[in-house]
C-alpha cells in the first residue's frame, strides 16, 4: 500500500515539472536573443562584402533569426537548399525587421522587408535555392537590387 501511495506521489510530483506559468523557458542562447552558432561564411552581394551563418538543415532553418534581438550591419544569416523551390518566409519569433533577398543560383531575383513578429507570408515569387536575411533597410543602403549576383 505504501509502495502504491509513493508511486502515485510521485507521479503526480512529475506531471507538476510540466506545468509552467507563462511562457516556455528557453535555453539561454536563445532567451538572450544571440543568433545560432552556425558555420560562417563570407559573400560579395553586389559590390558589398558581408559575412552570414549559414542555415543549411531543416532545424537550423526552421530556428533562423528568431528571437535575436540585434545583428551587426553587414552580418546575415544565409538559407540555403539543395535545390530551387518556391519558399515562403514568415517573422514569427523575429524581433528585428529584416531585408529578405531571395536568390535563384547567384542572382537576386526580389527583396522584401520583413516585420518584426508578423506572421504574413513572404513569398520568393518564383524559385530559389538561397535567401539571405539582413538587417531591413540593409539592400538600400548599400545599393543592392534585384538583378545584383551574390559570390
Amino acid at each position: 500500500m505504501r509502495l502504491g501511495m509513493l508511486c502515485v506521489a510521485l507521479v503526480l510530483l512529475a506531471g507538476c515539472g510540466e506545468a509552467q506559468d507563462g511562457p516556455p523557458k528557453l535555453p539561454p542562447e536563445i532567451s538572450q536573443g544571440q543568433p545560432q552558432d552556425l558555420p560562417r561564411v563570407a559573400l560579395q552581394v553586389g559590390t558589398v562584402k558581408v559575412q552570414a551563418q549559414v542555415a543549411d538543415d531543416d532545424d537550423e532553418r526552421a530556428k533562423g533569426l528568431m528571437f535575436v534581438r540585434a545583428m551587426p550591419e553587414d552580418e546575415g544569416m544565409l538559407f540555403v537548399w539543395p535545390e530551387k523551390a518556391e519558399r515562403s518566409f514568415w517573422m514569427r519569433n523575429t524581433y528585428i525587421p529584416l531585408d529578405l533577398l531571395f536568390i535563384d543560383g547567384r542572382r537576386i531575383v526580389r527583396i522584401v522587408q520583413g516585420v518584426p513578429l508578423d506572421e504574413s507570408a513572404l513569398p520568393s515569387g518564383q524559385p530559389v535555392d538561397k535567401v539571405l536575411e539582413m538587417n531591413a533597410g540593409w539592400a538600400a543602403r548599400r545599393g543592392v537590387k534585384v538583378g545584383d549576383l551574390v559570390f
